[in-house]
This record gives C-alpha cells, structure tokens and sequence, in this order.
C-alpha cells in the first residue's frame, strides 16, 4: 500500500517500522477534553462569566457550561486542568467540593459579582 506525503515524512523524520503503532506525533489534532464539577454555578451570566475567563486566558476556542450539572467542558492543546481549576476557583466557581467553611462563603461572594458581570456583558 503506498504512502501518503505525512506517513512517508514521519518514517524519515522519526524512522517509524512499518506496522509498529506509535504515539500520535502531532497531538494538537487531538485536543485534550478537560471536564471539571463546580461549586455556584446558577444561571447563563454565570455560565458567560466562566466562558469569557477561561477562553480570554487560555485562548481556548471551545469551552462549554452545563448550568444544571454545574459542568464546565474544555478542549485544550495541553493538560491545563490545574491551571483551570485555579482561574474558576479566582472567580468564584471551585471545583466541586474543594472548599468549605469561609473559603465557601468568600466563593459565593466572588460568584455573585462574576455572575452580575457575566449578565451585563451579554
């Protein structure tokens, strides 16, 4: 079976064997799909809070908010689940249980503004 013009510049590149399976070499073709639980999430201006954050921060083209679930669904290049975990926790929206007590209070404090933000900027 002949080669196409990729598969003929990876087995040069890289020295692929014929028949042997290999990593993706190219894994930005596969983005990475990211799921994280939150905390506060109550309506679509939290939802386009959360949205307008993680995309202007991480560049992300795709980045989806399950309001009743309280899901937010990412595609990444890279692993940057921590990094995400950090920027929803900054405004307001941790990671499901992640925190109690004052830190759950302050939480919801933050989630109140960024969802006012968010039905503002629609």
């Amino acid at each position: 079976m002949p080669l196409n013009s990729d598969q003929a510049i990876h087995r040069l590149l890289f020295q692929i064997q014929p028949g042997v399976e290999h990593a993706n070499l190219f894994p930005e073709d596969n983005p990475m799909e990211i799921s994280i639980a939150v905390d506060n999430i109550k309506c679509g201006g939290c939802a386009n809070s959360i949205r307008k954050k993680l995309q202007e921060r991480y560049s992300l083209a795709e980045v989806t908010v399950d309001v009743e679930q309280g899901m937010v669904q990412v595609s990444a290049e890279n692993d940057i689940r921590a990094e995400l975990v950090a920027a929803l926790r900054e405004i307001g929206y941790p990671e499901r249980g992640s925190v109690t007590g004052v830190d759950s209070l302050k939480a919801k404090a933050k989630s109140f503004v960024s969802c006012a933000v968010g039905r503002m900027d629609r």
